[in-house]
């Protein structure tokens, strides 16, 4: 007889709203089991009325599982962690070798006592081997609350052992269908589920709703340990700045890292504004342009970046009021404050100025965060965040302007919480105690998840420096104890190149990297420092939506992906075009369309270029060409930065990459230049002494790529390859570099 497995799945919740309980039963005709699972361990009973499930409803078997909610009428996380469950369970029970592949999105309407069901049943005409089933979710009819949906949703989902799948979306009226895209499509997709709360919070609420000892640090100065905040203190400073700003105004922090900026981040939102992340190394242009673009009514700097800010300002059309930052940590009356006839040094020490003075007569009219702080209680500042419209504009991300002066892309509170919500998986628990060290830009989108809400929410202890040292990062990585670090590749660079720091690293237990592409030389010369190398987590992701992929807990993966598409996003190759080319296994190469509730809305007063990134059906087309494979992302390179060769295609990252094999070669940039038959590739080469040549160099390429991409290259040596504060190759600098040396008559071709 053909194997069944049914699993039904419902949520009770604490009286607290400190655990959410899940139910679940799974059975087959031959053996019915029940599961228990909490956080750390897994237990099996022989059958339902096991005492492992004393205290549960009996209405049907079941099988509980705890979670952290998002707040007392938030359970509806643990749905995701149930279907992982529900996988696993299927897994087993019909012994296939890989995990159903469960897609799709919905809202839960449902009063905490009501129930969902899931069933999962292959036919009886199919093998375990080939197995197509359902999953059937039904939420019933509810009236409709704040951010509530109304009437009943129902999903439907259709999936099979070989990841293909067909599902649909059913609402009362009127209906939507999704079917499984054929071949002829001349697309691959691929997609992951998303659960969506419902209500959804808002960021600072999510941020804040974490169940930990609220009096342990968990933001740590690495520069001096002694200042720090715990949960308790972060409340009471948010509150005290929530209401400072107008309600519905644009806030720019031009800051360093520092343990106070998620304060100042939350702050911002809780009093219904929007915060602007500013590039700290951008120059008085950018800024100027950053200023217009998102219409700034406060700018908040520190004394080491006024002078740029002046600039900007002063060229600027903001009429933006100018505050100066002040370490809201300190008693405020032992602050320096400036009077009418003084001027403003927040950072002097022993009678020395530490930077332009600011009078009261100037231009600006300026505060400090000081001034900002008043009384405000954690019971009013719940109650401001009960105003707070979910789907309003919370953030505004500058891009990384590699190709140009950066647009800034806008994020809502729902997009923000989803994303942070589908990578948690990532912060599961883990058998080692997490301690990170943060130093990479803390209002970059590879950081910001971690750094402005995750720091918070989850409870881990976490140290921040100003910015990346090479010597004093690897030092904080040892004195502290550090397991987990955020790192593009240019810092693991720097570490490999570094032998004093080999030693002080060995602590590591996980590595995030993303912001540009982990060649695979340097992942394997990274993980060659360890005695018990550490995983490596690949993030692929943009300004524009987040975090797309990730490497999934706990497998070093060695394929050179950028990791697992991440729940709640869709990613589908267009395989059509001028991009379009095929591997010799026959997979579609293409340009990567991404589909997901935590994208951006759009690019701030810029309508053309929105248009241009979105096509239809709100796919976000992120100028990457690659291919899926297993549910995981592979890049090639950008689709901009693609060249021609007598019509074949070069990436320009597979030269960058073999030129970087090189012994002689310490960094490398490869763009195209010239047009039609006389386009090919010209390598910007930084050599580690003057005895490499450009002959010797393609011999080099020759033992690694086809020869034409070789015989068509041409080099050129250079002091440094100029890059983002996240580690990419600004191609539009070595144009401009390009451009000024065939205008000084260097012949460069």
């Amino acid at each position: 007889m053909q194997p069944r497995l049914d699993c039904f799945a419902g949520y009770s919740i604490d009286h607290d709203g400190s655990h959410c309980l899940g139910m679940i039963h799974t059975r087959s005709l031959n053996s019915p089991h029940c599961y228990c699972i909490g956080s750390n361990h897994r237990r099996k009973a022989s059958s339902p009325e096991s005492p492992l499930c004393a205290g549960l409803p009996q209405s049907k078997p079941s099988m509980a599982l705890s979670g952290r909610p998002l707040c007392q009428d938030h359970e509806c996380l643990c749905i995701r962690h149930i279907l992982s469950k529900v996988k696993r369970c299927f897994t087993s029970t019909t012994q296939s070798r890989r995990p159903p592949h469960i897609s799709g999105r919905w809202a839960c309407t449902r009063p905490l006592s009501s129930a969902y069901s899931f069933l999962l049943r292959p036919p009886s005409s199919s093998s375990s081997k080939n197995f197509k089933a359902t999953l059937e979710l039904e939420a019933p009819n509810q009236s409709r609350q704040s951010n509530q949906i109304q009437s009943s949703q129902q999903a439907r989902f259709v999936v099979s052992s070989n990841n293909q799948i067909s599902h649909s979306h059913q609402a009362p009226a009127p209906r939507q269908q999704f079917s499984r895209l054929e071949p002829h499509d001349r697309l691959n997709t691929t997609a992951e589920s998303a659960i969506m709360p419902t209500p959804c919070p808002n960021i600072v609420s999510f941020a804040l709703s974490g169940n930990y000892d609220e009096t342990r640090p968990i933001l740590i100065d690495a520069a001096n340990p002694a200042r720090s905040i715990n949960k308790a203190r972060a409340i009471q400073l948010i509150a005290s700045l929530t209401g400072a700003f107008k309600p519905g105004s644009t806030v720019v922090l031009h800051l360093t890292n520092d343990i106070t900026y998620p304060i100042l981040y939350m702050a911002i939102l809780a009093s219904g504004c929007r915060w602007v992340g500013s590039n700290t190394t951008y120059t008085a242009s950018e800024l100027e342009h950053i200023f217009n673009t998102s219409k700034a009514d406060y700018i908040i700097t520190d004394q080491e970046h006024l002078e740029t800010i002046r600039a900007a300002v002063g060229n600027s059309d903001t009429l933006a009021e100018m505050i100066l930052f002040a370490d809201i940590l300190e008693n405020p009356h032992a602050e320096f404050l400036p009077s009418a006839s003084s001027p403003l040094d927040c950072g002097a020490k022993n009678g020395e100025s530490s930077g332009p003075e600011l009078h009261r007569t100037d231009s600006f009219n300026f505060r400090t965060l000081h001034d900002l702080q008043h009384d405000g209680t954690p019971e009013e500042l719940f109650a401001a965040l009960e105003t707070i419209d979910i789907d309003s504009t919370a953030v505004m991300m500058s891009t990384s302007g590699t190709t140009g002066m950066p647009k800034i892309g806008t994020r809502t509170h729902r997009a923000m919480v989803l994303e942070a919500i589908n990578i948690e998986d990532n912060n599961a628990a883990k058998p080692y105690p997490v301690r990170r060290l943060f130093c990479t830009p803390i209002f970059h989108g590879f950081s910001a998840p971690e750094m402005l809400i995750n720091s918070l929410r989850l409870g881990l202890t976490n140290f921040f420096m100003k910015r990346f040292n090479p010597v004093v990062f690897p030092e904080n990585v040892h004195k502290y104890g550090i397991t987990e670090i955020f790192a593009p590749p240019a810092m693991l660079a720097l570490i490999v190149n570094r032998p004093e720091s080999h030693a002080l690293v060995q602590t590591l237990r996980a590595v995030y990297t993303g912001g540009a592409i982990l060649m695979p030389e340097l992942r394997r010369q990274f993980l060659a420092l360890f005695t018990t190398p550490p995983i490596v987590f690949v993030v692929y992701g943009m300004t524009e939506g987040g975090w797309f992929s990730v490497s999934k807990y706990p497998h070093n993966d060695t394929t050179n992906s950028v990791g697992h598409i991440v729940p709640g996003t869709e990613v589908k190759v267009l395989h059509s075009g001028e991009y379009a080319s095929t591997l010799t296994d026959g997979t579609a190469i293409g340009l990567i369309l991404v589909k997901s509730e935590h994208l951006m809305t759009g690019y701030e007063s810029n309508p053309e270029a929105t248009a241009e990134h979105f096509h239809e059906d709100g796919w976000l087309n992120t100028g990457d060409i690659g291919y899926l494979r297993d549910g995981k992302i592979y890049l090639v390179d950008r689709a901009k930065d693609l060249i021609k060769v007598n019509g074949w295609q070069v990436a320009p990252a597979e030269i960058e990459d073999a030129l970087l094999m090189a012994v002689d070669v310490k960094d490398a940039g490869v763009i195209g230049v010239g047009e039609g038959l006389e386009e090919h590739p010209l390598a910007f080469v930084v050599r580690t002494h003057e005895g490499v040549t450009e002959e010797g160099l393609k011999e080099h390429l020759l033992t690694r790529l086809t020869k034409y991409k070789v015989m068509s290259t041409r080099v050129e040596f250079i002091d440094a390859i100029p890059k983002s504060i996240s580690g990419k190759i600004l191609k539009k600098d070595l144009r401009k570099m390009m451009a000024d040396r065939k205008e000084d008559g260097l012949g460069l071709c």
